[in-house]
């Protein structure tokens, strides 16, 4: 089998909700997604999609079509390995999330070619995990007290938050949820790298009896050495490494110096599922886990579902909120089921079936060769 085209047909995301994730703000304005397609000479396509509702396919597809399409056509799509280390050496002149999403339709065809959904054939370590909702950014405590209440009735089993940029502000927050929730309900603190090491540790201090899972990202994702420095004498358990330099090899220092007690990533900023799963590996080896990000659209994440679901290492799958903001051009998206558990399609591949009809609908351009199928 052999790759005979790479395309990418844009659309546009229209009404997206205006929010804000630790300042990272969507401006509420129509973003673009792009249908990334991988053609073969057996007819096999392998499909995902790119971009978000806060970042636009068009600030990376450029180098899709200059770059990495003239360096894997002709290639064999099952030698996943081996497109991988190709694509690595376009590294200098393309995007991250370019490469994760190309990793993404690789496997997808994988899938298909096996007859296999992609959680069997990373080692189908179970067939659902627990969900926890992903809060956006609130200014007030109480706007987070109330959607705490509507995710635990929607059945949610944990609940993180993104709190803003203000280190009291914060730890009222984590302690009236905590006083809401009770004991034993998990909660987690995903301070967004918003603050220096000064606050940061007052935020640390502030959590130590309030039993949070986890504390991530309360510094700048370069700042290994104050890393270290939190975590002495700290009962909180620190996640950090979303979005460290160095890719896969990035991930080296925070575990010899010890400095993360999880490691964190998605397939847009980690090399793919492939980038991903040799992650999940090198956790399992210093018996830490690989804690998956929230991938930024359907695609992604019904992807990273299908790898969470075929591991062990990881406990949570991330849902970040509101859905509006999350989901889009896919008929079969994923969704809490009664137990507050998520489980992928069980089709071949990632199993998705897309919304042709919207995706034709709101077309802006085709990129490559091919056709939109």
């Amino acid at each position: 089998m052999k790759i005979t085209d790479l395309t990418a047909t844009l659309f546009e995301w229209k009404d997206v909700p205006k929010v804000s994730y630790g300042g990272r703000n969507g401006l509420g304005e129509p973003s673009e997604l792009a249908l990334l397609e991988i053609h073969t000479d057996e007819g096999l396509v392998g499909r995902t999609l790119l971009g978000s509702s806060i970042r636009s396919a068009r600030l990376d597809i450029d180098s899709l079509i200059r770059v990495v399409r003239p360096a894997l056509i002709g290639a064999n799509p099952l030698a996943i390995e081996q497109c991988w280390v190709r694509m690595r050496k376009t590294y200098r002149s393309t995007t991250p999330r370019i490469l994760g999403t190309v990793d993404v339709a690789l496997w997808d065809i994988a899938g298909q070619a096996a007859g296999l959904p992609l959680s069997t054939m990373f080692g189908g370590a179970r067939t659902s995990i627990p969900a926890y909702a992903s809060s956006p950014t609130h200014n007030e405590v109480d706007s987070f007290l109330r959607e705490y209440d509507r995710i635990v009735e929607e059945g949610y089993r944990g609940y993180k938050v993104h709190p803003p940029a203000d280190a009291g502000t914060c730890i009222r927050i984590c302690r009236a949820l905590r006083e809401r929730a009770g004991p034993g309900f998990p909660l987690m603190l995903d301070a967004s790298s918003l603050f220096d090491f000064y606050d940061a540790r007052r935020i640390v201090n502030a959590l130590q009896d309030l039993d949070f899972d986890w504390i991530e990202d309360p510094l700048p994702e370069h700042d290994i050495n104050n890393y270290l420095r939190l975590r002495e004498g700290n009962k909180v358990p620190l996640m950090a490494t979303e979005y460290s330099e160095g890719g896969l090899c990035g991930f080296i220092p925070w575990l010899t110096e010890r400095a993360t007690d999880y490691l964190r990533g998605d397939v847009l900023v980690k090399g793919g599922l492939t980038g991903l799963l040799k992650a999940a590996h090198l956790a399992e080896a210093f018996g830490l886990n690989l804690e998956i990000h929230h991938g930024g659209n359907s695609a992604a994440n019904i992807a990273q579902l299908h790898l969470a679901c075929g591991i062990s290492n990881t406990a949570w799958f991330e849902v970040l909120l509101p859905n509006e903001a999350q989901q889009l051009a896919v008929l079969n998206d994923i969704h809490i089921d009664r137990d507050g558990h998520m489980s992928p399609p069980d089709g071949p591949g990632t199993g998705i079936e897309y919304d042709w009809d919207y995706i034709r609908r709101n077309r802006t351009e085709t990129l490559g060769q091919g056709r939109l199928s």
